[in-house]
């Protein structure tokens, strides 16, 4: 015995080429959204190149005072994917090492910056190590390119 969406679809050949093309058309266009947001990805290390896991990482945004918290995995390596366009800072923290602090650190949409090793000094976490002068970021996750005038940021 045939279900009735099979019956109405052979009585109704027209229509059921309909729904396939509605279906098509609606799939579609989902797949060319664009996104507003990007990811900010980075491994911790210490002074000798090695990993450093459980490394607690913030990604501040400078403007709106929101953060983004992430834990390293066993290699070191963190990812904030989905944040949105803005100047943020990178802080990270685990016991027996320095406090770590990148500020300055540009996003746009659609960027998936890689900011390649980040290397924690050992020492107190009352102390701060602090990059005022960063390497150029890479953008080496993807060939996409993309920018933001910051003036017209609503």
């Amino acid at each position: 015995m045939k279900s009735p969406a099979i019956r109405f679809c052979q009585r109704f050949p027209l229509c059921s080429a309909l729904i396939d093309c509605v279906c098509f058309v609606a799939l579609a266009a989902l797949s060319y959204a664009q996104s507003t947001s990007g990811s900010i990805a980075g491994n911790i290390v210490d002074q000798q190149g090695r990993a450093v896991p459980s490394v607690s990482v913030s990604a501040i945004d400078e403007d709106q005072k929101f953060t983004f918290n992430a834990m390293t995995d066993a290699a070191g390596r963190f990812v904030f994917a989905q944040c949105p366009p803005g100047l943020y800072t990178i802080v990270a923290e685990v016991t027996g090492f320095r406090k770590f602090e990148q500020k300055g650190i540009p996003l746009s949409a659609n960027d998936k910056l890689a900011l390649g090793d980040l290397v924690m000094q050992l020492g107190s976490i009352t102390e701060t190590v602090e990059v005022t002068a960063p390497a150029a970021l890479l953008k080496t996750e993807s060939a996409e390119r993309s920018d933001t005038d910051r003036k017209s940021v609503v």
